[in-house]
C-alpha cells in the first residue's frame, strides 16, 4: 500500500552507457553507508520489533522492553559489517576509469589523458571530463580510491 516498484528490461552490451548508469545506480543502493549485512540475531530482533509495532504503536512507545529492543537493534546496526564492493562490481564507465588508474597518487588530469580512449568507448558522450570526475567520485565513495586534495 505504501510501496512503489518499477521494473524494466534493457537489452544492450555491458559496456553501453545506459548499462553503466544502471549499474552505478544499483551500486549506490547496494553500498549505501546505512546498509548492513544482517545476521540471524539482527533479523530476529527486527521481526520482534515489527510484531510489536503492528500490535499497538502507541502502547509500544511506552513499552520499556520495546524501547530496549530498539536501542539494541539500532546499536547493532551501527556495529554490523557493511557490504564491501569488489572489482567484479565495476562495469561500464566505472570499470573503464578504474582500469586506467595508476598505482599511487594521481591527479584528475592524469586520468583526463585517457579521454580519447573513453570517447572511443562512448562516442555519444559529449561530457567526457565531467563523466570521469563523476566516476572518480563514485570510486572514492566505494572505497577504491582516496581523495587527498583538490584534483588528487
Amino acid at each position: 500500500m505504501s510501496n512503489i516498484e518499477a521494473n524494466v528490461v534493457i537489452t544492450d552490451d555491458v559496456q553501453a552507457e545506459i548499462v553503466s548508469e544502471i549499474y552505478s545506480t544499483y551500486n549506490r543502493l547496494k553500498y549505501h553507508p546505512e546498509r548492513v549485512i544482517p545476521d540471524g540475531e539482527f533479523i530476529d530482533i527486527f521481526t520482534e520489533l515489527c510484531k510489536r509495532e503492528k500490535f499497538c504503536e502507541r502502547a509500544l512507545a511506552k513499552d520499556p522492553e520495546f524501547k530496549k529492543l530498539k536501542e539494541i537493534f539500532f546499536g547493532m546496526a551501527k556495529r554490523l559489517k557493511r557490504p564491501k564492493p569488489t572489482r567484479a562490481d565495476l562495469v561500464g564507465w566505472l570499470e573503464l576509469v578504474y582500469d586506467v588508474l595508476p598505482e599511487g597518487t594521481f591527479t584528475n588530469r592524469d586520468i583526463y589523458g585517457y579521454e580519447d580512449k573513453f570517447r572511443q568507448c562512448y562516442p555519444q558522450n559529449l561530457n567526457i571530463r565531467a563523466k570521469i570526475r563523476q566516476q572518480l567520485q563514485f570510486l572514492n565513495k566505494l572505497g577504491f580510491i582516496e581523495h587527498i586534495g583538490k584534483g588528487m
